[in-house]
């Protein structure tokens, strides 16, 4: 999420992608987002013999930057949002709403404080 959007990591998007899995996406959805994360390592070791996480940021933004470059070709090709259900626009989508609506996010964006109380990822 980091390598999506700087600042991700300190917004805790990650927890948020976590608790959004779990909690509001379809077992066949989640299946879909690991298999994606699987794929990922996969082409992080043909490129640099190392995990995505073990990776240069260099390397990093490359591979994502290589599944951008098939997603946004199954746009153009299918032309509907069959596309949406990548793993990464997956990833990408939950990554900006989770910084958007952290309090990070918030005060980057100037909309916080709100005029009502506020309780991002608060324990449900």
């Amino acid at each position: 999420a980091e390598r999506i959007l700087p600042g991700a990591t300190e917004a805790n998007v990650a927890l948020f992608i976590e608790k959004m899995l779990a909690d509001w996406h379809t077992q066949e959805e989640r299946a879909r987002f690991v298999a994606g994360l699987e794929d990922l390592d996969a082409r992080c070791q043909r490129r640099s013999r190392n995990r995505f996480i073990d990776c240069s940021e260099t390397d990093q933004v490359a591979v994502l930057t290589e599944l951008d470059d098939e997603v946004v070709a199954q746009r153009k090709s299918l032309g509907d949002d069959r596309a949406n259900q990548h793993w990464l626009a997956m990833l990408k989508f939950l990554t900006v709403y989770g910084w958007c609506t952290s309090e990070m996010g918030m005060r980057a964006l100037r909309l916080y404080p709100l005029p009502s109380r506020y309780d991002g990822c608060a324990p449900a």
